[in-house]
């Protein structure tokens, strides 16, 4: 380290504030433990091992383990939550259509045929997306076990 000349002005001090003696200076150019010195970034992984830090785990002091993130299964999840919401609508429609009165058949108004059409059109595709996300959830489920080892 080296010490600050008193001389050279300091570049982060405002011209409108008043000069202050840094700790550094108070105590005769000797620093005191865990004071800020000036002119030096807190970078507290750099400090040296005589301070008390730990040395493991931080740059600059040997290797260090790489973070195993471990994947969320939220994708799958959502795909799931969709398909299962596709797969049940033409049977919550049939219910509904059910709860409204009158006749809803072939001599009615005919609203027995939107459950029909919804069976024919939405249902192949939330069971699509329901087995997209069992797909999914084990590609995450073995990218998970295959980091681990």
């Amino acid at each position: 380290m080296t010490t600050p000349n008193p001389y050279v002005p300091d570049p982060n001090a405002s011209p409108m504030m008043p000069a202050q003696q840094s700790p550094y200076q108070q105590q005769g150019g000797v620093p005191a433990q865990g004071v800020p010195q000036p002119d030096m970034q807190q970078n507290w992984p750099a400090q040296p091992a005589a301070q008390g830090y730990p040395q493991g785990g931080y740059a600059g002091y040997g290797p260090v383990a790489p973070v195993k993130r471990r994947k969320s299964f939220k994708a799958a999840g959502i795909l799931f939550g969709v398909g299962l919401l596709l797969a049940l609508s033409p049977f919550i429609a049939g219910a509904i259509i059910e709860l409204i009165p009158g006749n809803h058949g072939d001599g009615g108004d005919g609203l027995y045929w939107l459950a029909v059409a919804m069976i024919f059109y939405i249902l192949p595709i939330g069971l699509i997306l329901i087995v997209a996300a069992i797909i999914t959830a084990i590609v995450i489920a073995a990218m998970n076990s295959s980091t681990q080892g």
